[in-house]
């Protein structure tokens, strides 16, 4: 099966649209999208999107502060991708495309969530996640595994190395949202 690829320039009101009528596609897969969000007015375009994110509001964040979600990926398209869903649903994201640089970022900033690939280079998910809970301070932080592997023997692998969930690639955004919004209203 052949790929390619189609570059557009989304305004973030188109963006949310693609979101909000589940046709938003990645690669050469689909991603079935049902974020809650509401949609900028007309007069809203990119730039002004990025400086005025008070514009946008979801569903999934319902708790008052917000949570910093740290995202662990060697593929700089799922990183760009995640980042600028989770920034727009009220998020504050950091990203790593390595384990050894999310294991800094993470004892730095201690974010509430860890959200990590498992297969890459290098330190692979399951090092990384070992390495997170035997840090001093980082221990509890709440970690999902994202696996391109969809066999349950993966995410029983993942839960039992550390990571307290696990979510097959491509993301379910809606589990993933729900399982956010739970760990949320735990750490509030």
């Amino acid at each position: 099966m052949g790929r390619f690829c189609i570059y557009m320039e989304l305004s973030c009101r188109m963006f949310l649209e693609l979101v909000e009528s589940n046709s938003l596609y990645y690669g050469n897969r689909c991603l079935s999208l049902r974020c809650h969000a509401k949609s900028l007015s007309e007069s809203e375009d990119a730039g002004s999107c990025r400086s005025r994110r008070d514009v946008v509001t979801s569903s999934p964040m319902k708790i008052n502060r917000r949570l910093t979600v740290l995202i662990v990926d060697d593929s700089a398209d799922t990183l760009a991708m995640m980042e600028l869903i989770l920034s727009e649903l009220k998020y504050n994201v950091l990203t790593a495309c390595d384990a050894e640089t999310a294991l800094s970022i993470a004892v730095e900033q201690l974010p509430d969530i860890i959200l990590s690939d498992i297969g890459m280079p290098g330190m692979d998910g399951y090092e990384f996640i070992r390495q997170l809970r035997a840090t001093t301070g980082t221990q509890n932080i709440p970690a999902i595994a994202l696996t391109g592997y969809v066999i349950a023997e993966e995410k029983k692998r993942a839960i039992a190395n550390g990571f307290n969930y696990c979510i097959s690639k491509p993301v379910n955004f809606p589990l993933l949202f729900n399982l956010l919004e739970e760990i949320a209203e735990v750490l509030d």
